[in-house]
């Protein structure tokens, strides 16, 4: 916190370290100009027992001597350290007899001690002396040289970046300094969330860690707000700067070229098998899969995500070449094998949390240090493991709430794909690793917040959705209409008629097997109950 510096006259002398309080020491740095020219001045820096006593007899001096004083500001940098700052101007500083000796005495007067003088004159006219025709930028850059062999500690202060004379180093700089502004921008907000954000249902390994996740995904849906008003060749442009080997056009690769599994003249087409099963998303459906076990608990929801989206890659495979797949790569790679291996994996991992007896006794309690150890290492596991009992079909409510979210996966799943193919960014770029890991560390409060709202009673005034999930729906909207944007001109074909009928008459069957099961569960069976109720009166 910065505090102007008061200006009451003190009659008393010296005060002692008892009547200052806590504060028993001071920097002081003097800045002293003879008022015309302020590239001509000498700086004194020291210390002071006491700030406001070393300014009265400063402000003396100079004004005694016609001065004026410009500038003054103390600083508080520690509970027991203040740091005055002053600018004076002091006519004939350097004249004769120089007016610099007063200062000097003022400063001595007022108990300050002088550490160390920087004189930028010496320099100046060292070099103006020397060629007296010389150009105004480089005696400037000459003397910025020598003042720093003087005072390397301080030359960044009193020597600023300047822009390059040179038009492409200045463009260089320009470009330099505005990321790094975006960068610490970012970092100043995410700081701001850790300390200052919403609490989320999940407690480790720190609290602030999902303060942190909830600032990434806040920052995630702003960035996906700015290129939802970009075009399509702006937003790969400004993927630039941050891969600059990204904005090339992505070969278009396609699984479903070959899908013989035998040769024509006999054997197995291991060329056509390998080039699948040795695919990056191989492991990726794998590891996928053990992820979405982890957040949504539940086989029902999982194995109709599952067939879903393989249904979305038949649906969309007339636009993105790489969902153009083999029906064995679809159905017993993909789905028997990459999928159920994930989810069978990831429910075995859910039930030994849930089974497992948690102690969370103090690191400071533990007997041995391999106890401690041991306990530090808990510290990154979950504190309880609660289990989700979704009840998909308990009622028609409960399953549009579940279908909901298994829509909001879905389009997660669909929407990677077509963002790295409309802003051309490779399987393998960061870019999308980053991505998968927001939705991961996403998913898991947001789940839980959307199980926690849905599972509340109805009675409850109190109950609402909670941010985590607010930020998932939003960023889950936010990347779709970024697609529908960027889409327009790039993917020309016809919706293929049979697609269009399917999904047709599996929306209708759905309906109105909906319809009917609510008529059902909220007509015909209120009055069995009412019925009930008057046989038992």
């Amino acid at each position: 916190m910065l505090e102007r510096l008061s200006l009451r006259r003190l009659s008393a002398p010296l005060p002692t370290a008892d009547e200052q309080g806590i504060c028993v020491g001071s920097l002081f740095t003097i800045c002293a100009t003879n008022g015309y020219d302020v590239t001509r001045k000498i700086n004194f820096f020291g210390f002071c027992q006491s700030a406001e006593y070393l300014f009265e007899h400063v402000e003396d001096a100079v004004v005694s001597r016609g001065g004026e004083v410009f500038e003054t500001e103390c600083q508080l940098r520690s509970s027991l350290q203040e740091c005055l700052r002053m600018t004076v101007a002091v006519p004939r500083l350097w004249g004769v007899p120089p007016e610099l000796e007063r200062l000097e005495h003022g400063i001595k007067s007022g108990g300050g001690i002088i550490d160390k003088i920087t004189d930028r004159l010496s320099v100046s006219h060292l070099f103006v002396a020397k060629d007296d025709t010389m150009s105004f930028s480089k005696r400037h850059r000459k003397e910025d040289e020598a003042f720093e062999q003087l005072d390397p500690s301080t030359s960044k202060v009193f020597n600023p970046d300047r822009t390059p004379a040179d038009p492409q180093a200045a463009a260089a700089q320009q470009y330099s300094n505005a990321k790094t502004g975006v960068w610490a921008l970012i970092v100043v907000y995410l700081g701001y969330s850790v300390v200052q954000g919403p609490d989320s249902p999940m407690v480790r390994p720190h609290p602030a860690v999902w303060r942190l996740v909830h600032g990434v995904m806040v920052c995630y849906l702003l960035f996906l707000v700015f290129l939802l008003f970009q075009t399509v060749d702006d937003a790969r442009l400004f993927l630039r700067h941050m891969y600059p080997e990204l904005g090339v056009e992505l070969p278009e690769k396609t699984y479903g070229e070959d899908c013989n599994l035998t040769l024509p003249g006999g054997g197995i087409n291991w060329p056509a098998i390998k080039g699948t099963v040795f695919d990056e998303f191989v492991v990726a459906h794998t590891w996928g899969w053990w992820g979405k076990a982890l957040f949504l608990r539940n086989n029902i929801m999982l194995w109709t995500i599952s067939i879903l989206f393989e249904l979305m890659e038949k649906t969309f495979k007339h636009y993105l070449p790489n969902f153009n797949e083999c029906w064995w790569d679809s159905w017993v790679l993909d789905v028997a094998i990459c999928n159920a291996l994930g989810i069978v994996t990831g429910m075995w991992t859910v039930r030994y949390f849930r089974s497992k007896e948690y102690n969370w006794t103090g690191l400071s309690q533990q007997p041995s240090l391999l106890a401690k150890a041991k306990r530090s290492v808990l510290q990154f596991t979950p504190y309880s493991f609660d289990d989700f009992q979704w009840g998909v079909f308990s009622s028609p409510l409960r399953f549009l709430q579940c279908l909901f979210v298994v829509c909001i996966i879905l389009l997660f799943e669909v929407n990677c794909f077509f963002l790295k193919s409309e802003l051309w960014v490779p399987p393998t770029n960061p870019l999308n690793t980053y991505r998968i890991f927001i939705l991961f560390f996403m998913a898991l409060p947001a789940l839980k917040e959307w199980y926690e709202f849905i599972d509340s009673e109805s009675t409850d005034i109190f109950n609402k959705l909670g941010t985590y999930a607010w930020l998932a729906v939003a960023m889950a909207f936010g990347e779709t209409l970024v697609v529908i944007k960027f889409a327009k001109g790039l993917f020309p074909q016809p919706w293929p008629r049979h697609v269009v009928l399917a999904w047709s008459i599996f929306g209708a069957a759905l309906t109105t097997g909906l319809a009917a099961w609510s008529f059902q569960y909220y007509v015909v069976r209120k009055e069995h109950l009412k019925r009930g109720k008057r046989k038992v009166s």
